[in-house]
């Protein structure tokens, strides 16, 4: 297992920033500045798969031992694919909302039996130089990281936390506000949630969450490690 991912799984705290400019020399400076990791944001940036690969190369090529993780568009198993084969050392994958989401979100990460990425000899397997070796550590060493951004994902945090091979809980506070008509009271003292259900249930507005659902929301935003984001840092 990477440090960076059984540090994670320890409850350790763990922090990194985050890089939307798709420049060698930011990813660099970033690294260099000794944060665990570096965020490469594939979702909310112009980056091609292409930048992301010269930015992981840029991250790697710091002195230190920071890590280089993106932050995916989407749960495409085949965008996870190709960008694990660029050497990335985890994932960031937004807009889980449920455990079977995260269940197939895991399956992409991981090379059969235990799911179904492809075999390639690209760069996180040296060129193919080393395609065995990293085949037989590949599947423990990397890190798997969920965004929750909607009310119903956070319905389904518990459930979404006890998925095997999620590693922590991204709690994205500008979709996640959005999502409950509550844009941006992201610092707020009145109550988040205005719409409340159990997963069980259709999303019908109560006027006050069941205690089953406040279990819910504990278990899973406690069940796994969970970032909150700030303008320029993650912190686990």
């Amino acid at each position: 297992m990477s440090e960076l991912r059984q540090a994670v799984r320890a409850g350790d705290s763990v922090v990194g920033t985050w890089v939307t400019i798709g420049h060698p020399a930011v990813a660099e400076m970033s690294a260099e500045l000794g944060f665990d990791f570096v965020v490469l944001d594939a979702e909310h940036s112009s980056m091609s798969l292409e930048t992301v690969e010269n930015l992981a190369r840029a991250v790697d090529a710091a002195s230190g031992e920071t890590k280089p993780v993106v932050r995916l568009p989407d749960d495409d198993p085949t965008r996870i694919k190709r960008v694990l084969d660029t050497g990335v050392s985890g994932v960031i994958v937004p807009m889980i909302e449920t455990a079977e989401q995260a269940r197939a979100v895991v399956r992409a990460t991981r090379y059969p039996p235990e799911g179904e990425r492809g075999v390639a000899g690209s760069r996180a397997a040296k060129y193919g130089l080393e395609l065995e070796e990293y085949f037989e550590r590949a599947n423990d060493e990397l890190l798997v990281m969920v965004q929750i951004e909607s009310a119903k994902g956070v319905g389904h945090a518990g459930s979404i936390a006890a998925v095997d091979g999620v590693d922590a809980l991204f709690v994205g506070p500008a979709d996640l506000s959005a999502s409950i008509g509550r844009f941006g009271e992201t610092d707020s003292s009145t109550p988040r949630f205005p719409l409340f259900w159990t997963p069980s249930e259709n999303p019908t507005p109560r006027s006050e969450p069941s205690h089953s659902t406040r279990q819910t929301w504990r278990n899973g935003l406690k069940s796994a490690s969970t970032f909150r984001s700030s303008a320029s840092t993650l912190t686990i």
